[in-house]
């Protein structure tokens, strides 16, 4: 399937996690979720960032002489393949791209819901989904009902990270 027809697909968000597992630990939220044979993984992990760095500091809204850290949670989604995780959209899913996709905005949608972290943000493994990764960029915002707010693309971690703020964080001081 051609990025195109990702595109052109409807993304069901309700889809049914067939034979999800959830596991939450606080700092770590994931679910399994099959399609057809494949399995997957969902995962959110959290994390402190500095805003040491004036870029992260103004991206972030943080006050001009904040020195501190923020959290962020990280979001990421992979196939389960017999030599380990691969991070792939559709990976060996094929033709079953939508139904991927439906899948991890079902979990993304879950993850907002129950963690309703301050911060969140999430990168696209293959630059030739870009636009792919901007569509589901729009998409969470729209999943949020207005809760959440796209902030734009941050290099971070070696990779263009898609940056999300909850309407009411705001960054205080220790």
């Amino acid at each position: 399937m051609r990025l195109t027809q990702y595109l052109s697909e409807k993304i069901n968000l309700n889809y049914k996690l067939k034979a999800a597992n959830y596991y939450d630990s606080g700092h770590k939220w994931e679910v399994e979720f099959d399609i057809g044979d494949k399995e997957f993984t969902f995962m959110a992990k959290e994390y402190q960032i500095s805003t040491e760095s004036p870029k992260i500091r103004t991206f972030l809204g943080a006050p001009k002489d904040y020195k501190g850290s923020t959290t962020l949670w990280d979001l990421e989604f992979a196939q389960d393949v017999s030599s380990g995780k691969e991070h792939y959209i559709t990976g060996k899913a094929g033709g079953q791209a939508s139904e991927v996709f439906s899948a991890v905005a079902t979990a993304t949608k879950q993850f907002i819901l129950k963690k309703r972290p301050d911060y969140f943000t999430f990168s696209g493994r293959e630059p030739s989904r870009k636009r792919l990764y901007d569509r589901f960029a729009k998409m969470i915002v729209k999943v949020s009902s207005g809760s959440y707010e796209y902030l734009g693309k941050l290099p971070l971690f070696g990779d263009e990270v898609y940056v999300f703020k909850h309407k009411d964080a705001e960054i205080k001081y220790d």
